[in-house]
């Protein structure tokens, strides 16, 4: 019949299916940090923070990564550690798979402190006013000494003799005196003490004294010669072998009494410990404690002075490894004399707690002298020189828990 008919149909989007479209994903496209470049001091912290792009990106998160943990770490959050000197690179990078990344260098600079000294202008000559002196024994003779360069940090000089049977040494400052005991030759040396090495030498020779020629008497007359050529000789004998050396042993003095020509380097036995004569100092014989008899004593006291075969010797220095691995050392008390703890001295003195310092005159403490003690042991010291010991005992490489009081 032909007749056609028409419908229209209109399809729409069922919401229920799927009711929460999920969005897009936006990248991290940039990553801009705080600062592209850091110098810190050993020990110090930075923190960074990062700017991420855009600003619509769907996860900002960052990660942080070190090249060299041992020169500067850094934490999830950011915080940069400076460890030891050196160059290390941060980098940030996304979390979102971007790839995305961003770099910071980080320069690692040696820890400064205030209580770096000042450079050192050592000794570099030392000039005499004599090189050679011959005397007759019981005679003194008199030498200065220049420490050359003039603005040299430490002028200080120290006078020694080879042959103490033969010349004495005293000093005052940079000036010596010279006191002939005995016939024979001896070296003095003058010796810079800032460390430089440098020294200076004088050639000394002393004569045996002469007896005064007297007249002889006539048979039947006294022979008053006999007398005074007894008495010059005994004379002569008394200044060739006291003086300079019997000046009072209560005071410290040296007093030849039955020592027979003490030798530098030469060694005897007192008391608990060993003993080296090592000079003349002010006109006094000088010792080192080599070591201790026994390396079972807990307690140790070294001394001012000791009395040998009636001659008295100062204490001035604790010798190398004098101590060292005295497993049962406990305390130590060092006598008022010593000028010098050698290197190792106390090393591995593992049972040392308490240290008494008793002298004021401590110019130099050895590398490890007291290395490998107990590691909360007191070190006591005069008041006076609290401040100059600490920095001795910091010098020798001694452990920063040991704690120094006055």
């Amino acid at each position: 019949s032909g007749v056609t008919a028409s419908i229209a149909v209109t399809v729409t989007k069922d919401e229920e299916e799927n009711p929460n479209p999920r969005p897009q994903e936006v990248k991290v496209e940039q990553i801009v940090p705080s600062e592209s470049k850091i110098t810190l001091f050993e020990g110090e912290t930075r923190t960074v923070t990062v700017t991420v792009s855009p600003d619509t990106a769907s996860n900002k998160a960052v990660s942080y990564f070190s090249s060299a943990h041992g020169i500067a770490g850094v934490s999830e959050d950011g915080v940069i550690t400076a460890v030891t000197e050196g160059t290390a690179t941060i980098t940030v990078m996304a979390k979102d798979g971007s790839g995305v990344t961003a770099e910071i260098t980080v320069e690692v600079k040696k820890k400064q402190t205030s209580e770096e000294p000042d450079p050192e202008e050592k000794v570099t000559n030392i000039l005499l006013s004599q090189k050679n002196v011959t005397l007759t024994a019981g005679e003194t003779a008199e030498v200065t000494a220049e420490v050359l360069p003039d603005d040299a940090t430490n002028k200080e000089v120290l006078y020694s003799s080879s042959n103490i049977a033969v010349a004495l040494v005293s000093q005052d400052g940079a000036k010596g005196i010279i006191r002939a005991v005995g016939e024979g030759t001896a070296t003095i040396t003058v010796a810079a003490q800032d460390g430089s090495g440098v020294c200076a030498t004088i050639s000394v020779t002393v004569n045996k004294k002469q007896s005064v020629p007297v007249n002889p008497g006539t048979p039947e007359d006294p022979k008053p010669g006999d007398d005074q050529d007894n008495n010059q000789n005994n004379n002569g004998n008394n200044n060739g072998n006291n003086n300079g050396s019997n000046n009072g042993t209560g005071g410290g003095g040296v007093n030849s009494g039955t020592v027979v020509n003490p030798q530098i380097g030469q060694t005897f036995v007192f008391g608990k410990f060993n003993y080296k004569i090592t000079g003349v100092l002010s006109g006094n014989y000088t010792v080192e404690l080599v070591s201790p008899v026994k390396k079972t004593m807990t307690t140790a006291t070294i001394p001012a002075a000791v009395k040998y075969n009636n001659t008295i010797f100062q204490v001035t220095t604790v010798g190398k490894n004098a101590f060292k691995n005295n497993k049962k050392l406990k305390k130590v008390t060092i006598g008022k004399n010593i000028t010098g703890i050698a290197s190792g001295a106390f090393y591995k003195c593992k049972k040392l707690k308490q240290i008494t310092v008793k002298t004021t005159k401590l110019k130099s403490i050895g590398k490890n002298a007291f290395r490998s003690i107990v590691k909360k042991a007191v070190i006591k010291v005069p008041s006076k020189k609290l401040s100059a010991y600490k920095k001795l005992i910091k010098k020798a490489k001694t452990s920063s828990t040991v704690r120094l009081k006055k």
